[in-house]
């Protein structure tokens, strides 16, 4: 799914959940604004967590599923 990102969006997740950075790390090594940051990421996780359901959804069994041989909430 991160391949489906821009390559500054990518940037922004790795240094936010990868490298435990702040925004205001993440907009220094990036060359963005504080609150340039704080809405890519934003974007990204909707962006991600969209492209993971619609990927999970046609696979049966998948972990993600609540269908038969998925988890169960």
């Amino acid at each position: 799914a991160m391949d489906k990102l821009k390559a500054v969006d990518r940037d922004v997740v790795q240094l936010k959940v990868w490298e435990g950075l702040s925004n205001r790390e993440v907009a220094a090594i990036l060359g963005l604004t504080d609150r340039a940051v704080e809405g890519r990421y934003t974007r990204c996780l909707k962006k991600l967590t969209k492209e993971l359901e619609r990927s999970s959804a046609g696979a049966q069994g998948s972990p993600f599923s609540t269908e038969k041989g998925g988890a169960q909430a």
